[in-house]
């Protein structure tokens, strides 16, 4: 755990590292076309989503990626018909899981797309308060943050939706995989 947590610290202080120095050559005109919530969110949302994985995801399947051969060759040692029920059901839950990972992939796209555009306009709005409260447009504005709100809301729902199916497919494969 502890490398695990290390290898992900040590990735995301590079990564961070060369976002900051990528952003600070580029041009105004460059800056100006992203919004800063977007740019924000690279640097502490992003970055925490990739330490999370290689930290825990990454450590995982590297434990899967030893045991589950090594679980096949004593299986196909006992037995190679029960060795190919495991290996048959095994790839039925891979291709499936394959097929599904194209709408986690649109929905986590979705999801970042939202908290984005989210983290902007606060940011924007916190920059500009006086001006939101002088011109009096703070009803209007709450508003906006709340719509944006609910819209991030259905987007991180909709990503829940396909890692829950993703993860029940894993615990059923594994039933099944047990079962045969």
């Amino acid at each position: 755990t502890f490398d695990a947590e290390r290898l992900g610290q040590d990735y995301v202080l590079e990564v961070r590292r060369l976002l900051m120095m990528h952003l600070t050559q580029l041009s105004m005109r460059a800056q100006g076309r992203s919004a800063r919530g977007s740019t924000f969110l690279r640097f502490v949302g992003d970055l925490t989503a990739l330490r999370q994985w290689l930290s825990q995801g990454l450590a995982k399947l590297s434990v899967a990626g030893v045991m589950v051969p090594g679980i096949l060759l004593i299986l196909a040692s006992m037995s190679l018909l029960l060795a190919g029920v495991v290996v048959t059901i095994l790839a039925l839950a891979a291709l499936l899981a394959r097929s599904i990972g194209g709408s986690l992939e649109d929905a986590v796209r979705a999801s970042r797309r939202r908290r984005s555009q989210l983290a902007a306009n606060i940011n924007e709005k916190l920059t500009h308060m006086a001006v939101v409260q002088v011109s009096g447009r703070g009803r209007r504005e709450r508003n906006r943050l709340f719509a944006q709100s609910e819209r991030l809301v259905e987007a991180m729902l909709a990503r829940a939706r396909v890692v829950g199916t993703l993860r029940g497919l894993a615990q059923l494969t594994a039933a099944l995989a047990s079962a045969g």
